[in-house]
């Protein structure tokens, strides 16, 4: 169990310092974590990112209508 919450705790940090633009500092005040923590997290979860192909978002394929 607190492998998995440490894995998700890593890709939240990745996503919210590299998708999002949040500083380390306003995750690790948000999770309660250091902000030495929260940049550590992040690097772990680049590799579980890449290594599990993980999209925060799914691309949307579809054509928007407002555009038409």
């Amino acid at each position: 169990k607190q492998r998995r919450m440490v894995q998700a705790r890593s890709v939240l940090c990745y996503w919210g310092t590299r998708e999002l633009g949040m500083s380390a500092v306003s995750i690790s005040k948000k999770l309660n974590i250091a902000s030495s923590t929260a940049s550590e997290s992040a690097m772990r979860g680049r590799q579980i990112v890449e290594e599990h192909a993980l999209k925060l978002m799914e691309e949307d394929k579809s054509e928007n209508p407002r555009n038409v």
